[in-house]
């Protein structure tokens, strides 16, 4: 009976510890406006966000910030606000995490993204084929996992909750 109690307690606490790697605050100039708490969705093409505070919450009519890809868009239940990813961010997640390559170049049909990344840290220009405007960023991982994000043209970041 020891031994049953010990191992459940073992996995909540495990389970408690793994949720709480998953939840990211989203920043958009410095400010914190809301939170991401599952990054599952983002292999159908989506994140869903949730606003911050109540005060927030009173001056925005949804519940939920849905990002998607092009061609994505998802239909999820409640009142949202969707957003297209215009800046790459969710395909750049997508791809770094799951393998980091010393140096990358995606192009899409707006945007050539040139990826350097060390062991930990993954750099990116983005340009802009029509305006020839260039903006950059960054990704941090820790143990595999998403621990940063910061876009510098978006001005918004993801930042893993500790």
């Amino acid at each position: 009976m020891k031994k049953v109690l010990i191992i459940f307690v073992i996995s909540t606490i495990l389970l408690f510890a793994q949720e709480q790697d998953r939840v990211y605050n989203i920043s958009y100039n410095g400010i914190s406006v809301g939170k991401i708490k599952d990054f599952s969705t983002i292999n159908q093409g989506y994140l869903i966000g949730r606003p911050v505070n109540r005060i927030l919450g009173f001056f925005v009519p949804w519940e939920n910030y849905v990002i998607y890809e092009e061609n994505k868009k998802p239909i999820v239940k409640g009142k949202n606000k969707y957003k297209k990813d215009k800046h790459l961010l969710l395909r750049l997640i997508k791809e770094l995490t799951k393998v980091r390559p010393k140096q990358q170049i995606i192009e899409t049909k707006k945007y050539k993204l040139v990826i350097n990344c060390t062991k930990n840290r993954c750099d990116y220009k983005r340009t802009n084929k029509y305006k020839l405007k260039t903006s950059s960023g960054y990704l941090t991982f820790f143990d595999n996992f998403l621990k940063e994000l910061y876009d510098e043209d978006a001005k918004l970041s993801f930042k893993r909750v500790k």
